[in-house]
């Protein structure tokens, strides 16, 4: 028999004589689907509807795999009246509804659909039933719009400037984000109402790249991102490059030894005697941000930092002559530009020698 098709039957008695059928007759209509109907699809579960801003509210859901070929999402009025209706895939389990208005009553429903079905089928369904409403309301202020123009420059190496434009006048501030390049954004701080621009000195490292973005925000929610930019902070220009001293305990304790990247090797002045200085040469002219002495000791070492152009006339960037610091390592900062870095050492703590066990100078 083919499927669908319709049949009559009749009967009759015989044996080996002859035979005589009956003159009762039965049709029997059998229509039936050429594959058996689908279940229902299971209502889609956990549905949630939470305000973003005051336009702006996320719908999530979940669902396993049943067959669905997509949701249907339907918007409702508070008289469930369906006022936007939208048609998701069946992966999907979120949704985000913009262009919604502040202080606006809304509600939302969701049900899964295959439409793979034979709509045609007498029995089973094709989609799921609906899920329960879910209802939010819209904060009442609008959220303020993007910023635009953002800019970063390294100041030093662990200091970045962002500036950028106010573009909204209903801001209740701006939420500045980073990521160390490649990585995750984090919010490292928030700024007051019409702010344009931040330093940013917390916990940055020498030679990296960091990326940053900010959003305005008020009770209404956050705005766009502004574009994402990217600077490094000021890197070691004096590492391994061509140095000199006033003189020099051994080879082992050469002025090569003073700027080569390991702290467990030093530069040591021969004699006894005040003064003597260490010099780099950075090869070119450089953008200059600061410099940082690690001595041999923790101690009372006066000195000053001078920068030269032609390696002649020199000019002191920073004076410790009257230095109280016994820290070890002590950095300095000052702007200027030079090929040239001298520090020359006026006093050292008593019973030592001028030495260092790195000298570092930050810039561009």
């Amino acid at each position: 028999m083919v499927n669908g098709d319709d049949y009559e039957f009749r009967v009759s008695a015989y044996n080996g004589i002859n035979f005589q059928y009956s003159n009762i007759s039965t049709k029997w209509l059998k229509k039936s689907p050429l594959n058996p109907p689908p279940s229902a699809l299971p209502v889609p579960s956990n549905f949630t509807a939470s305000t973003v801003s005051s336009s702006r509210v996320n719908l999530s859901w979940s669902y396993d795999s049943y067959g669905q070929t997509g949701f249907t999402i339907t918007r409702i009025d508070y008289n469930n009246h369906t006022i936007a209706f939208f048609e998701v895939a069946g992966t999907a389990s979120s949704f985000q509804d913009t262009g919604l208005i502040p202080k606006g009553s809304y509600g939302y429903k969701i049900n899964a659909i295959n439409t793979n079905c034979d709509q045609s089928h007498s029995i089973g369904n094709c989609n799921s039933n609906y899920s329960s409403i879910v209802t939010v309301i819209t904060p009442t202020v609008a959220i303020p719009t993007a910023p635009y123009g953002l800019s970063a420059t390294a100041a030093s190496r662990s200091q970045i400037n962002l500036s950028w434009s106010d573009n909204s006048s209903n801001e209740t501030g701006f939420i500045i984000e980073r990521a160390v390049s490649g990585g995750s954004f984090v919010k490292i701080a928030t700024t007051l109402t019409n702010a344009t621009s931040y330093q940013d000195i917390s916990s940055l490292s020498s030679g990296t790249t960091y990326q940053y973005r900010i959003c305005a925000y008020n009770g209404g929610g956050n705005s766009a991102y502004s574009g994402t930019v990217s600077a490094t902070t000021h890197s070691n220009k004096a590492l391994n490059k061509t140095t000199s001293a006033s003189s020099t305990y051994s080879s082992s304790y050469a002025a090569s030894k003073g700027n080569d990247g390991d702290i467990t090797t030093r530069w040591c002045a021969s004699p006894t005697t005040i003064p003597q200085w260490w010099k780099v040469d950075l090869g070119s002219s450089r953008t200059i941000s600061g410099a940082e002495v690690m001595w041999q000791y923790s101690g009372l070492y006066k000195y000053r930092i001078e920068t030269s152009t032609n390696n002649s006339t020199w000019t002191t960037r920073a004076d410790l002559t009257n230095n109280t610091n016994t820290a070890q390592t002590q950095y300095q900062s000052f702007s200027t530009t030079a090929r040239y870095v001298r520090i020359y050492v006026t006093a050292v703590p008593s019973g030592c020698r001028a030495s260092l066990y790195e000298f570092r100078v930050f810039g561009q």
